[in-house]
């Protein structure tokens, strides 16, 4: 399981994940999170802290591979709600903020 937000949805884990399973954990909402640490001692949880920032080039290189070739073969689904260029991140935030969009928005960066 992937987790964007650990301190809002940490109470979700025991839900969605089967024993053994693994939380890599790239991002959270608050500065702490309340875990379910009984579930997770009795399940052998394994929770994974990442930053993407830490990346050296060989592993963002792997990294862009293995989420390339999991997107092709549909093992890996993206969400997708609304796509803006750069020139209208404004809009993009406001669309979001007002609840007119929801989900993931993707703000494209040309290339140059």
């Amino acid at each position: 399981m992937i987790e964007l937000d650990i301190a809002a949805n940490a109470r979700l884990l025991p839900g969605v994940l089967r024993p053994k399973g693994k939380v890599v954990i790239y991002g959270t909402g608050g500065a702490e999170a309340a875990l379910p640490a009984y579930f997770c001692l009795v399940n052998s949880i394994n929770l994974q802290f990442f930053l993407v920032y830490e990346l050296d080039n060989r592993e963002r290189s792997e990294a862009v591979t293995a989420i390339t070739t999991m997107l092709e073969s549909n093992w890996l689904m993206h969400n997708v709600a609304a796509t803006f260029p750069l020139e209208r991140i404004v809009e993009a935030h406001e669309a979001v903020e007002s609840g007119r969009i929801v989900g993931n928005v993707v703000l494209q960066i040309a290339q140059p």
